[in-house]
C-alpha cells in the first residue's frame, strides 16, 4: 500500500510511462477537490471577503462611545496584575469590575506589540473577533444542520448591520465633524 494518490500513480506508472502518471495525478487531484462541498467553499470565500472588507475599511472607523472607558479599564486590569493584586483601582472604576475584561486586557497587551494607535489596535482585534464569531456561527450551524445551513447562518450575520456593523465600531461617516 502506498501513501498519497500521487505517489501511487507515479510508482505504478514507472519511469517510462510518465504521461500515464501525470494523467493519474490529475485524476487524483480532481477526486480530492470533488470532495469539497460547494457550500463550504462559498462560506470560506465569504469569510475571506469579510477579512478583506474589514482590512480595506480599517481606516474609516472612529472610536465608539464606550471605547475610551474600556481602554482605561483594560489598563487598570493590567496594573492590578502587575502590582501583584495591590492596585485595587479597577474595582472603583465605574461598574466595569462587574464585567469581564479579557478583550480589554488582550487589546492593551497587543498595543505593546503592534505599531498602531491604541484605538486602532482595538479595532483590528474587534474586527478579527467579529469575523471569528461569524466563523463560529457557521461551524455551529454546519454541525447541527449541514453545510447549507452553515453558509446561510454566516451570510445572514454578515449582511446584518448589527453583525458586521459592530465589528470595527462606528464608521466616521456617522460623525458630525470631518475626519
Amino acid at each position: 500500500m502506498h501513501g498519497s494518490c500521487e505517489e501511487t500513480a507515479v510508482i505504478e506508472a514507472g519511469p517510462t510511462r510518465g504521461h500515464d502518471a501525470a494523467r493519474r495525478v490529475a485524476l487524483c487531484s480532481r477526486q480530492r477537490t470533488a470532495g469539497i462541498d460547494a457550500y463550504d467553499l462559498v462560506a470560506a470565500l465569504l469569510l475571506g471577503a469579510l477579512l478583506v472588507l474589514l482590512g480595506a475599511t480599517f481606516g474609516a472607523y472612529a472610536i465608539s462611545n464606550d471605547e475610551e472607558v474600556q481602554q482605561r479599564y483594560g489598563e487598570l486590569i493590567v496594573a492590578y496584575y502587575q502590582s501583584g493584586f495591590a492596585d485595587q483601582a479597577l474595582f472603583h472604576f465605574k461598574d466595569l469590575y462587574l464585567y469581564g475584561g479579557l478583550f480589554d486586557v488582550v487589546a492593551v497587551g497587543l498595543e505593546k506589540l503592534l505599531p498602531l494607535h491604541p484605538y486602532a489596535v482595538r479595532h483590528v482585534l474587534s474586527a478579527l473577533t467579529g469575523v471569528g464569531g461569524i466563523a463560529a456561527v457557521w461551524a455551529t450551524a454546519r454541525a447541527i444542520a449541514g453545510t447549507r445551513a452553515g453558509l446561510l447562518a454566516a451570510a445572514a450575520i454578515a449582511v446584518c448591520g448589527t453583525g458586521m456593523g459592530r465589528c470595527s465600531t462606528i464608521p466616521r461617516i456617522f460623525r458630525s465633524q470631518p475626519p
